[in-house]
């Protein structure tokens, strides 16, 4: 089922084309007709990039367009495909790349039928619909596709069958790099429930330690998954009424959820599980809620990377990072109206944006962020940003009193931190210049300087 984007992902606002934070460097997509938003990143490696677009002018023609890095970012190309290969009754949603010659795109119906995983051979040049006889029913629509290798890989659809409580998800899996595609058969995924259907963009696929995984959400709030190449499915409810937003998982147990109105865009709620998939449980996280996107640091358990787009310029516009699963966020930038979000490692992520002069996707610069990730992984104290206007985060303080002194010795903040890997402080009433930090535990004493501006 197409997701219809919220006016937050779909409206361009022009002041924003030429805003970046340091923490991002802005990069131009290329496109030719202006605005287009960035649906889907795929990163195969720190210079392969792909990615989807869709209209982000607010008129919401669908489109058949990407673009492409091969050098890290430094230059990139956009393609409009054309309709003798992908027809122009059609329009993308994900895009999974092997390299830089090799991808695959899950092209739906925006008229009649016509619909498919169409593959790249040749860096996009040409695109041939490698799943003919597939998502061939009158009510076919195929959401997402997915590879964990470069043989095997996920195509999955909306639910269909009779009605009632007999419909089943159209499911299918390759191993030999779309040559052929098998149906998952119905004693091995569990049923729909009435009016149940999947949406584009609400999918994550990984390979953890050598199984592979993947999870899609429903109009129904239920989020299904597997752990065995797609062969057996499950599914429990993520809690909320409807799961049309971004999943991430940092590992095979643990995974989190934006759960969004797939029609009308509204925020639904956050939710994470810890088993999976098996169990998923609503979690009130810290600062502002970015919905657009979410997205793991592969190699880094418990990371995750959270993006908002709110075009209204007032209460969601940047990102934000995680570094406990979830719970607690650190602002990276409140700036920069950010759709998708991906990341292959620590120090190599893009995010989109709506292209433009110059613009059109930010690539991550770890060095110019202010959070000393050797120091995180270290579990010592951070405080971020620093130097700051007042507003600043503590990061590794967790279970610890926080006492803040300034130059001449006097307490100007105390508080108590619990469980929360990022705390957020706000000292924008204090006079500027030096201050100390000191967070103690049972562990010790964590000192360090606080510069406010």
């Amino acid at each position: 089922m197409k997701k219809l984007l919220s006016i937050a992902t779909l409206m361009l606002v022009a002041l924003m084309l030429n805003a970046q934070a340091p923490s991002w460097t802005a990069q131009s997509t290329n496109f030719v007709a202006a605005s287009r938003g960035i649906r889907w990143i795929s990163i195969p490696s720190s210079q392969v990039v792909w990615c989807t677009a869709y209209d982000g002018s607010g008129g919401g023609a669908d489109i058949r367009e990407f673009c492409k890095t091969t050098n890290g970012g430094t230059n990139w190309t956009a393609t409009v495909i054309p309709t003798t290969q992908i027809a122009a009754t059609m329009a993308l949603s994900t895009i999974s790349a092997i390299d830089a010659n090799i991808a695959y795109i899950a092209a739906y119906p925006t008229a009649g039928t016509v619909q498919g995983v169409f593959k790249t051979t040749n860096g996009g040049a040409n695109w041939v619909n490698t799943s003919t006889g597939t998502f061939t029913n009158t009510s076919s629509f195929i959401n997402n596709c997915g590879f964990w290798d470069a043989d095997n890989g996920i195509a999955q659809g909306d639910a269909w069958g009779p009605g009632g409580t007999t419909q089943l998800f159209e499911l299918y899996t390759t191993t030999n790099a779309g040559a052929n595609w098998a149906v998952v058969t119905d004693a091995n995924q569990p049923y729909a429930i009435n009016a149940e259907d999947g949406w584009t963009t609400s999918f994550f696929n990984a390979t953890f330690a050598g199984n592979k995984c993947a999870w899609f959400g429903t109009n129904k709030g239920r989020i299904f998954h597997t752990t065995n190449g797609g062969i057996n499915w499950s599914v429990a409810s993520s809690t909320f009424a409807d799961c049309a937003g971004s999943i991430a998982f940092t590992d095979q147990n643990n995974g989190v959820a934006i759960c969004i109105n797939g029609t009308s865009g509204a925020y639904l709620g956050f939710s994470r599980t810890t088993d999976g998939g098996a169990h998923w449980a609503a979690e009130t996280t810290t600062g502002t809620i970015y919905k657009a996107s979410v997205c793991a640091v592969p190699g880094h358990l418990g990371w995750y990377v959270r993006t908002g787009s709110d075009p209204n310029l007032t209460t969601e516009q940047g990102s934000q990072i995680s570094f406990d699963y979830g719970v607690s966020w650190t602002e990276i930038d409140n700036s920069v109206q950010h759709t998708e979000v991906s990341f292959l490692d620590r120090d190599n992520g893009f995010s989109g944006g709506f292209s433009g002069a110059g613009t059109g996707i930010y690539k991550f610069v770890p060095g110019s962020v202010g959070i000393d990730f050797n120091s995180i992984e270290k579990n010592e104290l951070n405080v971020y940003p620093n130097p700051c206007t007042g507003n600043f985060s503590l990061i590794n303080a967790e279970n610890s009193v926080v006492n803040i002194y300034n130059t001449t010795g006097s307490l100007v903040y105390s508080a108590k931190i619990g469980n929360n890997k990022s705390f957020s402080i706000d000292l924008s009433k204090q006079a500027k210049g030096m201050y100390i930090v000191t967070v103690q535990n049972s562990k010790g004493t964590k000192t360090q300087k606080l510069s406010i501006n």
